[in-house]
């Protein structure tokens, strides 16, 4: 890729410039247009994220994919040039530093993982390199990340790319638009996250790739998406996120994604915490969807039973005007979730009932 720096605010004036109506607070994109139209287009059609909140680090040296592979959850060193996989990193308690999706490229390689944990992340990596060929920096600033989901996002990228999408193949990112040296695309299929096609690219095209977008969008039903609607939709689906759900309070287990953890590759951190939790079933929590009446409290706000026993955590809230009342998602113990068990929010010490609901 050829690599150019281009600030926040120069990408938030950019985006400003392509969407008039844009609705901003504190730089978060919440609504491009009509928050409405952006949930149908996620449901129905093409959602497009541009996304700030992905950190993105290139790493360099002759041991970066055998030294990835000690340290993080899922086998990295068997990557060929443009091969990806999706690894977790996690602290000696088996707790979730970041979830990422690493890149092999030609002579570097490039770590694709959340901003909200840019600082944390580096710094653990950085802790773990003693005598290693490995140099790691940020250049998140030197790329965009534009994710497109809903039932027509493969249609419309074969359209775009002018090839046949392979979706197939998870493991492989390919060159698209006819460009071998600046804009890649790979593919993520996950029973929590669902599916989404990530294009990664130079910073300095973001506006050319608006452009193509806006400018190829034809038939289809298709809205850039803020975080209105995102959050929507993901609450309704039940989608974990950073740092609401996805953070070093919890391990994969709990959260779905002991998909991105390789059993049979042998020693990596928390692997110890993580191996006996399967082995002995003893994953006590996961996330549910809860529906209650009230907004007014800090997020996350504690869960208690009838015996006002700590039973879990509501790290999620919004609320569905269509049905008038506010959805979330909390994690919470499993074996206070059934049919005749009570789960309050304690607020300001009234007690409010909340109902679990399995995600399916």
């Amino acid at each position: 890729m050829q690599y150019g720096n281009l600030n926040h605010i120069e990408t938030v004036d950019i985006i400003r410039n392509k969407f008039p109506e844009i609705n901003l607070e504190n730089d978060s994109i919440i609504s491009f247009v009509n928050t409405d139209d952006e949930y149908d287009s996620l449901k129905h059609g093409v959602g497009i994220r541009i996304h700030f909140d992905r950190a993105v680090y290139k790493l360099e040296g002759n041991d970066v994919l055998e030294f990835l592979n000690r340290i993080s959850t899922n086998k990295t060193n068997n990557l060929r040039p443009l091969d990806k996989t999706n690894t977790l990193f996690l602290n000696e308690k088996g707790r979730i530093i970041d979830c990422t999706t690493l890149i092999n490229f030609e002579g570097y390689q490039l770590l694709v993982g959340n901003s909200f944990f840019r600082s944390k992340l580096m710094s653990w990596i950085n802790k773990f390199i003693i005598t290693e060929d490995v140099k790691i920096e940020d250049q998140s600033s030197e790329y965009s990340i534009i994710e497109l989901s809903g039932p027509q996002a493969k249609s419309y990228l074969n359209m775009l790319s002018e090839r046949q999408i392979d979706s197939h193949n998870m493991n492989r990112v390919f060159p698209v638009m006819g460009d071998e040296s600046n804009y890649f695309l790979y593919y993520n299929s996950h029973k929590v996250f669902g599916e989404s096609y990530f294009l990664i690219f130079d910073s300095y095209n973001l506006e050319k790739m608006i452009d193509l977008i806006i400018e190829s969008k034809s038939v289809f039903n298709l809205n850039f998406v803020g975080k209105n609607a995102w959050e929507k939709f993901r609450v309704e689906k039940g989608i974990p996120t950073v740092p609401n759900e996805i953070n070093d309070q919890y391990n994969p287990h709990e959260v779905g994604l002991i998909d991105y953890v390789d059993f049979t590759k042998g020693c990596y951190i928390g692997q110890e915490v993580i191996a006996r939790l399967d082995t002995y079933d003893k994953v006590q929590k996961k996330v549910y969807r809860l529906q209650f009446d009230l907004n007014s409290f800090e997020i996350p706000s504690s869960l208690i039973n009838d015996n006002e026993t700590v039973v879990g955590e509501l790290t999620s809230r919004l609320y569905f005007n269509e049905i008038d009342k506010y959805l979330g998602l909390g994690l919470i113990k499993t074996k206070y979730v059934d049919p005749d068990g009570n789960i309050l929010l304690k607020i300001n010490d009234e007690l409010h009932s909340v109902k679990v609901k399995e995600i399916t």
